[in-house]
């Protein structure tokens, strides 16, 4: 929802009347939306009414809603809400005949989602725009379904604008685990949920090697990956150093994150060419507090790291690489710690935030409504 709070602001900033539509949730406010952003649940909740049901029933609702056509732009958000959209256009033939944007945050591992993909590839050749995180992810796209001039590329940064929440030393105190709560201690955040696909348990198996002054803030739920990993620390000695947290809203993670001294930033690209090509979001919200961080060893996400000195990169899948990694940065090799936190916030200030690199997709939509 951030990233798309980060577009709607944006565009309600240089003067559009914006309305988001979603799929799940009832009308409301939405987090991070500016207070002349309309926001409309179309309450279809993919888990309890299934797939199927709930984007047939999101497009009928989503037509109802368009029908009146009093709207000069569609912009769609990502593949998997193509269904719903595609069964609106059948419906509304003034849909049909309205410019429309495509932009996807995500990347399909090709031939995993074949429906989506069939709808992604008629969307990028039908729609008026299309619209992608990175320029090799729009290569990748331009070349997969043929098209013939390359997608705009947009960052999914977040807006200069966003509102980042001071270091609260009390929460950082409660955010250490009990046998860590000490004035000289690290705390390194992991603002994920446990999964295999995001190396928990490779991280949790760093830790015996990495400074004992550190201790690890992470997310997890009650899934059988998740007690893994509490087994894990308890196998390695080392539960003393590691918090479990339940996941929270968007604002108070971005507090949790303020609050911590470094970071890391993980995906198992041996699963997907979609991890491989990472683009992931916690890049951003590291850069807007000021979290140095270490990250994956993959081109996309090397690039940014070197290119602004915001850590370093290493294999995800070798505890003994991750260690290595993580102490290098504590140490601080090449810039102190605290010197670093604030390079990578003034990183975000002066490269990675969203205005930065808003010009050319702000002009393409221009020209796309004016046609």
């Amino acid at each position: 929802m951030r990233n798309v709070s980060t577009l709607a602001n944006a565009l309600s900033r240089y003067g559009a009347q914006v309305t988001v539509i979603t799929m799940e949730g009832t009308d409301g406010s939405a987090s991070g939306l500016v207070p002349a952003v309309k926001w409309v649940g179309l309450d279809c909740d993919r888990k309890k009414m299934g797939p199927l049901r709930a984007h047939s029933t999101a497009g009928w609702r989503l037509a109802r809603m368009l029908r009146a056509g009093n709207y000069d732009l569609a912009y769609v958000v990502d593949s998997w809400t193509l269904p719903a959209f595609s069964i609106a256009r059948v419906l509304v033939p003034t849909l049909r005949r309205k410019p429309w944007v495509y932009h996807t945050f995500d990347w399909m591992d090709p031939g995993s989602h074949p429906i989506h993909e069939r709808l992604e590839r008629k969307a990028c050749h039908g729609a008026g725009l299309v619209v992608n995180v990175d320029r090799s992810r729009a290569r990748m796209m331009q070349a997969f379904y043929g098209l013939k001039s390359l997608p705009v590329v947009l960052p999914n940064y977040l807006s200069l604008a966003e509102s980042v929440p001071p270091r609260d030393e009390t929460l950082r105190k409660a955010l250490f685990p009990e046998a860590r709560n000490k004035a000289d201690g690290i705390l390194l955040c992991y603002p994920t949920v446990a999964a295999t696909s995001r190396l928990t348990m490779e991280l949790i198996s760093s830790l015996p090697c990495v400074d004992d002054r550190a201790a690890l803030l992470t997310f997890a739920v009650d899934s059988e990956y998740g007690r893994a990993c509490r087994r894990k620390c308890d196998e390695l000695g080392v539960r003393h150093r590691v918090l479990f947290h339940e996941p929270v809203s968007y604002a108070r993670l971005m507090a949790m994150v303020a609050a911590c001294d470094a970071g890391a930033i993980f995906h198992d690209q041996r699963v997907s060419s979609g991890y491989f090509m990472c683009n992931p979001d916690r890049l951003s919200l590291f850069a807007a507090c000021g979290i140095p961080f270490v990250g994956t060893d993959v081109p996309n996400m090397e690039s940014l790291v070197y290119r602004h000195g915001l850590g370093f990169c290493c294999n995800p899948a070798d505890p003994a690489a991750i260690s290595s990694a993580l102490n290098r940065l504590l140490a601080g090799e090449g810039m102190s710690l605290e010197r670093r936190k604030l390079h990578v916030r003034e990183c975000f200030e002066k490269e990675l935030h969203f205005e930065r690199h808003e010009g050319p997709w702000l002009e393409s939509i221009g020209q796309l409504v004016r046609q």
